[in-house]
């Protein structure tokens, strides 16, 4: 009779199971890697002024009503209902915690696959089939007809019990330890308060009480904040494979830090456009949820991540989400307000994942069109 594994067994024997763990135990090829040709980047990347994601000011969009803030809010209206994606500085997370968190990402990624699955074990594995666990995973599940290039570490930042578990594996010392814990807390305060804010402005450019809308749907999330460390190592052939393939986030507000080696690619007006990193800003993309919610007014970002062939690439992400009683459905008061009918069926938002982690890891997207009426 077999026994059942105890959950730091979940996670190794789940991580085993990953493309890139299976890769660096000499279970996969390169071979393996290989995308079809309509799924692969194009190189070499190019960083263009004249296209590029709008970048906000957010003390200025914030601030006192003058013509600065109204061309900021010009900005960010014209971004959110075309590519999904913008680039904000003057935001509210400390640039201390940045460096903190990806100095800690950098040292638990370096060290060798079976020393971070032994580490994973005391916080199980992170990507089950439809659901995600805070944890380690690496690469893509070996069924998954695309292998995927990197791993990540997803920390529930507010639940101590799987902070404290992470800083003992991450840290040297207490003081160490206290210091993480203390990074961790100020990025997820600022991450917070930078998503509740841009949330507050797109849903009052709606025409909508943002506040009544936030305590009904958001404020309270028992999820908490998640904080997801990602590590893109460098690939012999990053033309005949990626990162991420192209997709959406099945969430309100995606917010991601990356390092100046960039990677990521955004879909506007139809063509692929690679985003200059700049570490003092936090990329922000529409998420799945955002676009039902405003009845396709706001688009959710779609968009991929190149490998790079010599240096490794670091990113920070957290996603802004409902509590998780929330329905995706149209807001029944814009509706009410504009008398308008719904564009999307409604799902719950379980089942909406279960559809799109399928499509995404087979390299099919198809993100809200599946809930079109």
């Amino acid at each position: 009779m077999s026994v059942p594994l105890t959950m730091a067994e979940e996670g190794e024997a789940g991580c085993e199971r990953e493309s890139l763990a299976a890769y660096s135990r000499g279970k996969l090829s390169l071979k393996d890697f290989e995308w079809p040709q309509s799924l692969r980047v194009s190189f070499p990347l190019v960083y263009s002024d004249s296209q590029s994601i709008p970048e906000i000011d957010l003390q200025a969009l914030l601030g006192q009503q003058n013509d600065k803030q109204q061309q900021q809010l010009q900005l960010l209206s014209e971004a959110v209902s075309t590519c999904g994606f913008f680039q904000v500085v003057n935001h509210p997370i400390p640039a201390s915690a940045i460096r903190c968190l990806d100095s800690h990402a950098r040292k638990f990624f370096s060290s060798p696959l079976q020393r971070k699955l032994e580490l994973a074990k005391a916080f199980g594995r992170m990507m089950t089939e439809f659901d995600i666990r805070p944890g380690y995973t690496c690469g893509s599940p070996l069924e998954s007809p695309l292998k995927l290039w990197y791993e990540a570490l997803l920390i529930a930042a507010s639940d101590k019990d799987n902070v404290s578990a992470v800083a003992k594996c991450l840290c040297a010392d207490e003081e160490e330890e206290y210091t993480f814990k203390d990074a961790l807390e100020k990025f997820s305060f600022g991450f917070t308060k930078l998503a509740r804010d841009l949330c507050t402005i797109l849903l009052e450019t709606l025409g909508l009480d943002a506040n009544e809308i936030l305590e009904e749907y958001v404020d309270g999330n028992e999820q908490g904040v998640g904080v997801k460390l990602l590590h893109y190592p460098p690939c012999p052939q990053p033309e005949k494979t990626a990162g991420l393939p192209e997709h959406t986030d099945i969430c309100l507000l995606t917010v991601l830090w990356q390092d100046e080696v960039g990677g990521l690619q955004v879909c506007q007006d139809g063509c692929w456009i690679t985003v200059k990193p700049n570490v003092d800003a936090m990329v922000v993309n529409i998420g799945d949820i955002f676009q039902v919610c405003s009845n396709d007014r706001f688009k959710s970002g779609l968009h991929r991540v190149a490998l790079n062939k010599n240096e490794s690439r670091y990113s920070i992400a957290s996603f802004y989400n409902p509590r998780r009683d929330f329905k995706l459905t149209p807001l029944p008061q814009l509706l009410d307000s504009t008398n308008e009918a719904a564009k999307f069926r409604s799902m719950i938002p379980v089942e909406y994942r279960k559809l799109t982690f399928k499509e995404t890891f087979n390299g099919a997207w198809q993100g809200v069109n599946v809930l079109r009426c």
